[in-house]
């Protein structure tokens, strides 16, 4: 019976060496990345006309939307009927299309080839190959009216995959309603695996910190998700079958649900497989698991092997967990026993997987974080109580959000928003925590490797393991035991830390304490109560007094190339916000601004509605309560195409007649007075527009912005992008009230605004630019900087200085 098992085992193990040596010959044949026959890609170069599919969850991109789109049929040219297979991947100018899998569409737009950057190590091309993607379309045309049965239309498959994605989509508006950002952000990407909210900056942090994989979906989650699973399933059936063919199609549909990258479906195929192991009546080999699961994914695709970074780093941490931590734990804490030496397996695990990562880290992304063991071992308890705590969120907010109609849903409502502020909390730590060790002298490297060195690197240290395992066995493993059957072993103390603890007499005390929280079932389900009924209010309650004490602010916030500016005075829980920016970083900005329980925002003024002012806006009227809105014009009747900006006015208008907010149109001499009670609080006025611009469609976008100054507490110019003839029609009629202490600076500092007649009325002693770092534009321009540095003017940028604030 041994001897079959063995011959078996070693069968499974060779046909796993075949698919994996086959893989790596397929990978060697395709490094080209050639356009096949029959694909659409043959028709690079070309403008093309065609119905398709979309057949991918869209993606947010900073300010643009990227979704894969089958071809159904070519309508023009006639003669590219040949080319209508494969897969074309669209790249859109802005995230407000309301596409979704499973959409019909027509698209016209020219068809170009991916193209890699010379100066990345990472190769696109490559990249999407593997998922089959030879052709990108960059803005193109795009209508979704196609037919009234689209859906109808749809395989099977394609039917169950839409419902299970709408699924998820209410899952994360579940998660958004309860939680700021960016933390609605990070639990997304933790629980759905959606990662194209995550604000750049919060990334950042993470990456330089090693702990940027809590944001993909990988074992942990799995093993969670089945624990729950087969809890629940244990209730209703007892045969094990039963069980585990329902947790399996759980597993799978939950990886799908993520959006199946390269770590969950590894993740699931591994927890399925040691389940049905489970379930048999053995223990899990996990060693069979690691190569019987990449065996599987590469026969399914072999270009993940090259293709898929978060393939490759997902089997490289496992491969350190399987065989590189088991030899450095026998080597320096085997056969001890203890916290402190629990501790130091943490540590060891944490290094294992940085060792066998980091070269494939430093070679795609050029970092190296050398804190990121401390931080791992410093944020496990926290992530610990996010992932569950975030499950329970998300069921919770999926019942109430269904629940809906009935009367007494503010009163359930309240779990689930008590369990965001906690949540909330616990986020806080975290991104302190991050803060904290990324502020650490030498924290993280920026460099680059060459493919050479990597592959040097990564056969040395196989030869280092296999070598190892062998003088263990021989040396190491003899003289352990020896030493751990010895007198001097059994009469001193296994480790340090408790040994102090004896010598002062508090290891038992605290020995009853610890055994006493952990055993004791109802001081257990105190302690969470404790923490939810006053450690939230007690958070809350710090939260407010600590954000009520500080001084009214002007904050220019991170937007990248955008305009966004927030008049906040805390005391009084007042807010005003100039412009949105692009995409949805306002929202992660305001919430690392403002208090998490401040869903309000007074005031609201639009200087004018273009891309990069606009676009923010429509996802803060989805998470915010606005009082009112101010805007520089209606919109005209007649339409002219300008970059895809009427969409988002359209979008932008049916929110605001949705929401019943009430419209103020911006005119020359209009005052805006805050007041609480008798106390001036501030006051400002719109020195521009001069007329109604709703009706004269030659005026160009820019120089219709409302240029707005704030009189008191602070002398501050807000100019929007308004251009040269809108500054000297300000100087013919409004001077000399433009003089201020503060400008922000038009158009993000372009040479098209900022006149030094302008300067010299203004006489600014400070002046704001928010411009994108390394944006495409040139923005700040060099003639606009060195007019500043010339009148001595102090300057704040954006793209240098990240978030900028100013008291009031």
């Amino acid at each position: 019976m041994v001897k079959s098992k063995f011959i078996v085992s070693k069968i499974v193990f060779l046909v796993c060496l075949v698919v994996i040596a086959r893989a790596m010959i397929i990978c060697i044949t395709r490094l080209g990345v050639a356009c096949p026959p029959n694909d659409v890609c043959n028709l690079a170069g070309k403008k093309v006309e065609l119905v398709g599919t979309v057949i991918s969850l869209p993606q947010e991109r900073l300010e643009k939307m990227i979704v894969s789109v089958k071809p159904r049929k070519i309508v023009s040219p006639s003669w590219g009927e040949g080319f209508n297979s494969g897969v074309i991947q669209v790249t859109l100018p802005h995230t407000r299309h309301s596409l979704f899998y499973g959409d019909q569409v027509f698209i016209k737009g020219k068809i170009k080839l991916p193209e890699r950057d010379s100066q990345d190590n990472f190769s696109y091309p490559l990249y999407l190959a593997g998922q089959g993607i030879f052709s990108i379309v960059y803005n193109p045309e795009i209508s979704q009216k196609i037919s009234q049965d689209a859906f109808w239309e749809l395989t099977v498959l394609e039917r169950s995959l839409r419902k299970l994605y709408l699924f998820r989509e209410r899952i994360r508006g579940s998660l958004n309603g309860y939680l700021p950002e960016p933390d609605a952000a990070i639990m997304n990407a933790m629980i759905i695996g959606d990662q194209g909210s995550i604000p750049l900056k919060t990334r950042s942090v993470f990456s330089q910190t090693g702990i940027v994989h809590i944001l993909s979906v990988s074992g942990a989650h799995i093993t969670l998700f089945l624990a729950i699973w087969v809890f629940v399933l244990g209730k209703f059936f007892s045969r094990r079958g039963v069980v585990f063919i329902s947790a399996a199609g759980g597993v799978a549909a939950y990886v799908i649900l993520t959006g199946a990258p390269g770590c969950a479906i590894r993740a699931g195929v591994m927890g399925i497989l040691a389940f049905l192991a489970l379930s048999g009546g053995r223990l899990a080999n996990y060693k069979a698991l690691f190569w019987l699961s990449l065996a599987f994914l590469l026969l399914l695709n072999p270009l993940s092997l090259i293709a898929d970074i978060g393939f490759q780093l997902s089997y490289l941490a496992i491969f350190g967990m399987i065989y590189l931590f088991p030899a450095l734990d026998k080597t320096f804490i085997w056969g001890r026993e203890g916290f402190f030496w629990k501790m130091a397996r943490i540590v060891l695990l944490s290094i294992s997987i940085s060792l066998t990562t980091s070269p494939l880290v430093l070679y795609y992304f050029g970092l190296v974080s050398w804190v990121a063991v401390a931080a791992n071992l410093l944020l496990l308890p926290f992530f610990s109580l996010l992932l569950p705590l975030g499950f329970l969120l998300g069921a919770a907010a999926l019942v109430m959000a269904s629940l809906d109609n009935f009367i007494w849903i503010k009163f359930g409502s309240l779990f689930p928003k008590i369990l965001g502020n906690f949540l909330h909390l616990i986020f806080y730590l975290v991104y302190k925590i991050a803060g904290w060790l990324r502020a650490v002298p030498f924290s993280y490297s920026q460099g680059s490797a060459k493919i050479g060195w990597v592959a040097v690197y990564y056969l040395l240290l196989l030869g280092a393991i296999s070598i190892f395992r062998r003088f263990f066995r021989k040396n190491i493993f003899p003289r352990r035991l020896n030493y751990f059957k010895s007198e001097f072993f059994l009469e001193t103390p296994r480790s340090r830390f408790w040994g102090l603890l004896r010598t002062y007499k508090l290891r038992r005390y605290l020995k009853k304490k610890i055994s006493f929280i952990f055993q004791d079932k109802t001081f257990k389900y105190c302690l969470i109560v404790w923490l939810l009924a006053i450690g939230g209010p007690f958070a809350a309650s710090f939260s407010y007094l600590y954000s009520s004490s500080r001084p009214p602010r002007l904050i220019m916030l991170d937007v990248e190339q955008g305009d966004a500016i927030l008049l906040n005075w805390p005391q009084f829980q007042l807010q005003i916000l100039l412009d949105g920016g692009p995409g949805r970083r306002i929202l992660a900005e305001l919430g690392e601004t403002l208090p998490f329980y401040d869903k309000k925002i007074e005031l609201i003024t639009l200087s004018h509605p273009h891309q990069d002012h606009l676009e923010g806006l429509l996802s803060l009227l989805e998470r915010y309560e606005v009082s009112r809105v101010v805007v520089n014009s209606l919109p005209r009747k007649n339409y002219t195409e300008e970059e895809n900006f009427t969409f988002l006015q359209k979008v932008f208008w049916s929110a605001l007649i949705k929401k019943e907010i009430p419209v103020t149109i911006a005119k020359k001499g209009q005052k805006v007075f805050l007041n609480s009670g008798s106390a001036k609080i501030a006051e400002l006025e719109f020195l521009a527009p001069l007329f109604d611009y709703s009706k004269y469609g030659t005026i160009a976008g820019n120089n219709q912005s409302a240029v707005l100054k704030m009189d008191y507490p602070k002398q501050i110019l807000f100019m929007g992008d308004a251009g040269k003839e809108v500054e000297k029609q300000l100087l013919a009629h409004a001077s000399p009230n433009i003089r201020s202490e503060v400008l922000k600076i038009s158009h993000h500092g372009s040479r098209f605004s900022t006149s030094n007649e302008f300067l010299k009325a203004v006489e600014p002693r400070t002046a704001l630019i928010s411009a994108g770092k390394n944006n495409l534009y040139g923005h700040p321009t060099a003639s606009t900087i060195k007019k500043l540095k010339e009148r001595d003017i102090q300057v704040f940028r954006t793209d240098i200085d990240g978030k900028v604030e100013i008291n009031l």
